[in-house]
This record gives C-alpha cells, structure tokens and sequence, in this order.
C-alpha cells in the first residue's frame, strides 16, 4: 500500500532528515498544504540546527520565517525576561550555551535582531514596568537583549546603540553595564533617556575619583553641561560647581557655549551663579 506523502514527509521529520522533507513538500499537490507543511518541517529544522550549533544557519531560517523574536530569544540564558521564559515551550532540548558556544550563538542572535529591528514597525506600547521580569513589550526586550549580546562579543558596538533613540531597558542595561564597569557607555543611557541628573552623578562621582577609569576629571562633566539648555539650569548650577572649584577657566566656557537662542542660559542666573562659586570669572564673563 503506498504510504501517504504527508506520512512520508512526518516520517522523515522523525528520523531528522530535514532536507528529504522539504524536498517531498515540493510534491504536496494542495498549495495552502504545502505552505504550511513546509514552514512546519523549516522551524523544526531551524530548532535541530540550533542545538546541533550551526547557529547562523539556524537563524536565517528564522529570519526567513519570521519567527516570533521572543521565541528565539528564549533559546538563550539571561536575556528573555522570566514571566515570558517560563510560558515558552520548544520542541527540542534547549542546548545550556556557556563559553565559546554562546558567543558564537550570540553572534549569530545578533544579526537575527538587527534584521528584525530594522525591518519592524513595532512601536513601544503601554509603560514599561519598572522590573525587567514582567517586561513583556517586544522592542524593549530585543534592545535589551542586543546590549547584553554586544557586552560579551562586540562592546564596540554599545555606543552606536546607546546613542540614538532605542527602547532598553534602563534598569535592566544599567545593571549590566555597571557589573562590567562600561561607564561611558551608562552615560550614553541616561543621555538618551533623557536621565541628565543621574548621568551627571555618575560623571561627578568618577571625575572626582578618577583611580582607573577613563572618565576622571573634569572634561566629560564640562562637555556634557554644554549641552544642556536653559530648561535644565538647575542641573548647570548644581553640576557645574565642583568643576569651577577644581577647574575653573575651563568650566567657564559652560556658560560662554554659543547655545541656539531659545536654549541659552539666562545670564542673570549664571552671573549670579559665578559670584557664588568662581568670583574671579565674572569680568571674562561679562
């Protein structure tokens, strides 16, 4: 008796032996059959790449078919927030990637959400949960999870993310970035974030303990004062003052920036500000 194609095609699938498969789909004679049987044994394909570690393959496929990205992200450890992870199921078992297979399959997780990112149109929903456990918004969870993927294969590649609009999580990054001492790169956060008072905290804390890191001194607290406008004078008064102390002709320029006209510091205010803190400025002030 001949054995029916789509038990043919179950069989092989059994036996592991994807290709065969897709090749006997080519045969289904019924279109929406064939589509759909040939997704299915592609994802199960897809999955038995993965844990055999041929990680890149595994992700065109998904990419290909455009597979739930939480999902994807789920096969990995530490990066899908626990309520999600624990409702996932998967059809193999999901290898435990530690040392040189994870970065492999990180670096391959990478060019996954990238594509995905840019292809998207996916817009952040409702408010985003203070604690990353109960996060369940789909760009806050791949963002997060590309910084976590570039913190152990690529850090270059932190800043360029950092610095445009994107949607981490900033609990969850800044808890991240401060175990591996990424300093800089928890600046650019708060920056884009729009978290001014805790970058300068930060920049103030390090500048004036400067003992192994790149941002010592003055500089990095000077340079992003400039870039705040008259909306945040109360930051420029309360974050310039260390900087007039230990070096004032530099930090005057805070106030001497050439500022576009609806941003620039009220001058009553700044003059004000120098008589209290650096006396011997006000004349190259005014």
């Amino acid at each position: 008796i001949p054995v029916p194609l789509p038990t043919q095609i179950d069989n092989l699938v059994n036996e592991r032996l994807y290709e065969e498969a897709l090749l006997l789909c080519e045969n289904l004679p019924d279109s929406l059959q064939k589509n759909e049987k040939t997704r299915w044994v592609k994802v199960l394909h897809a999955y038995h790449l993965f844990k055999e570690g041929h990680y890149e393959r595994s992700m065109a496929y998904f990419s290909e078919l455009e597979v739930d990205p939480l999902q994807v992200i789920g096969l990995y450890p530490n990066l899908l927030p626990r309520d999600i992870r624990s409702k996932n199921s998967y059809p193999i078992d999901v290898p435990d990637l530690v040392g040189v297979p994870l970065e492999k399959a990180l670096q391959a997780l990478i060019v996954f959400l990238t594509r995905f990112r840019t292809s998207s149109s996916h817009s952040m929903g409702t408010a985003t949960p203070e604690e990353y456990t109960a996060v369940t918004d789909i760009p806050t969870i791949i963002d997060t999870s590309l910084l976590k993927a570039y913190i152990k294969t690529n850090d270059h590649l932190l800043a360029p993310l950092l610095r445009l609009p994107n949607h981490c999580h900033v609990k969850e990054c800044q808890k991240v970035l401060m175990d591996y001492k990424k300093y800089h790169e928890l600046v650019l956060l708060y920056k884009c974030k729009g978290m001014h008072k805790e970058a300068l905290e930060l920049l103030a804390r390090l500048g004036q303990n400067p003992a192994g890191t790149p941002l010592g001194g003055t500089q990095e607290t000077i340079s992003y004062l400039k870039a705040l406008g008259k909306q945040h004078i109360s930051l420029v008064q309360e974050f310039s003052r260390w900087v007039l102390q230990v070096n004032p002709d530099e930090a005057l320029t805070i106030f001497t920036e050439d500022r576009p006209a609806n941003e620039r510091l009220p001058s009553d205010i700044v003059l004000q500000h120098l008589k209290q803190n650096a006396p011997q400025l006000v004349v190259s002030f005014l």
